[in-house]
């Protein structure tokens, strides 16, 4: 191997942003970037050190397309330079690399997928800030949805059988018998729908009743006999190792990670999707902690569980708008939200944006959540410290309007300071409630 790859000349620093943080979207500093950088030029020497084996190919068209998004972004076109995308606050035309188009698997009711476009392409709001002196209350919107009497509460056996319906299990049982088949043709081993079934819910009870090592709730000395009268140790071994979602010999034109469930997710999500809207929706993420060997893994230091699943960057539908990384997220999941409404959507400040906002209440969706003031343009709130000095309970609020659409920003001290923004609530009406007082060692209000 030619040593001059590791220890050549220097190149000059590029960043590369991660996925998981979109504040890169609303900062224009790109003092960081060196404009000598050539993609092309690393790209052959990543290709000589990997010798192009199969694992890190994937590796390397991460690489390339990164290294394609700074290609565009330092062209000389005016359009895609993050300058004239801060002083304007219409779409401009998108930096898109020149690779072909990502397909999605034909599964379910997918829209077709559009280019991520680079960060210089998302429609920021240079937003007249107010002041509000004089606290005043925003009239609520009214819903104007229903949801449907319950007229019989049904047993949980029959919710599950409502989601878990006869053709997904069939289909579970068609994979898994299949990918049996194929490990060991001589081996006689299949699965029933009631075998499924009780697979399915002896996995529910034991995310609930967790035990060291599923081989103890067959042991005699703890005696689970939920599990054990169910079914057997042996049984459930074969199933466990056998279980399939997927035909491994199909073909997948777009690199989904999540192909070999994707079919059984797309059916348990249009029948969760049956389930009636109520008035007040949330947003949120969650990660499922895990730390075995999986692609999907990804490592984040700032969550309590800092390993869990990454399924990786997902491309917005052409038909929406695209608001940030984030934001997209919550445009996705709203599209079953009936329209003009006046549903009530809250989220944290992840995905809370001004841009994601006003896509909202253009929809007839109100929604309200903390937000990351470096998102607001032109905020002009106090600091932390300024909040910290007049004590916990004070607030200031501040208002701008957008197409005809109030936008509502409102800096409240607690322990800390929340910053939250909203297209329906402010700071008024105010009610007391108890707080225990850490100083005076009894509730305060």
């Amino acid at each position: 191997m030619d040593t001059r790859l590791f220890y050549g000349k220097r190149q000059g620093r590029s960043y590369i942003p991660p996925e998981s943080r979109d504040e890169d979207c609303f900062d224009s500093d790109d003092s960081d970037l060196d404009k000598t950088y050539v993609p092309e030029r690393e790209l052959q020497q990543y290709e000589k050190l990997i010798g192009f084996s199969l694992q890190w190919q994937n590796l390397l068209v991460l690489i390339y397309n990164s290294l394609q998004f700074f290609s565009c972004s330092q062209s000389g076109d005016s359009s895609s330079s993050e300058e004239n995308c801060d002083e304007s606050d219409e779409v401009v035309s998108p930096c898109v690399p020149n690779t072909e188009q990502i397909v999605e698997p034909e599964v379910g009711d997918n829209h077709p997928q559009a280019q991520c476009p680079s960060r210089c392409n998302v429609p920021k709001l240079n937003l007249l800030w107010k002041r509000k002196t004089v606290k005043s209350v925003f009239p609520s919107p009214v819903w104007t949805g229903e949801i449907p009497p319950s007229t019989e509460v049904f047993s949980p056996l029959t919710y599950f059988k409502k989601i878990f319906e006869p053709r997904i299990i069939d289909y579970v049982i068609q994979q898994t018998n299949l990918y049996s088949k194929k490990c060991d043709v001589a081996d006689a081993f299949s699965v029933n729908s009631t075998e499924i079934e009780q697979f399915i819910g002896i996995v529910f009870y034991v995310s609930l009743i967790a035990i060291p090592g599923n081989r103890r709730y067959w042991n005699k000395k703890c005696d689970v006999k939920q599990v054990s009268d169910v079914i057997t140790l042996r049984k459930w071994e074969k199933i466990k190792r056998f279980l399939h979602f997927s035909d491994n010999t199909q073909q997948h034109s777009a690199p989904d990670r999540l192909f070999k469930v994707r079919m059984v997710s797309e059916m348990l999500r249009k029948n969760l999707s049956k389930i009636p809207i109520e008035e007040h929706l949330a947003v949120y993420e969650q990660i499922v902690p895990f730390k075995g060997h999986s692609s999907l893994k990804q490592y984040n230091p700032k969550k309590p569980k800092k390993w869990g699943f990454y399924s990786g960057p997902f491309n917005q539908p052409s038909h929406l708008p695209n608001v940030n990384a984030s934001g997209n997220v919550v445009l996705r999941l709203a599209e079953r939200i009936p329209k003009y409404k006046n549903h009530k959507l809250f989220h944290d400040n992840w995905f809370c944006s001004p841009e994601l906002q006003v896509e909202l209440v253009k929809c007839g969706i109100h929604s309200l959540g903390t937000v990351q003031l470096n998102r607001v343009r032109n905020n002009k709130m106090p600091s932390d410290a300024e909040m910290k000095k007049q004590g916990r309970g004070t607030s200031v609020e501040s208002t701008a309007s957008v197409s005809g659409y109030d936008l509502i920003l409102v800096n409240w001290q607690d322990n800390r300071c929340a910053s939250l923004l909203g297209t329906f609530s402010g700071t008024h009406p105010e009610s007391q409630v108890a707080r225990y007082d850490k100083k005076q060692s009894n509730t305060s209000k």
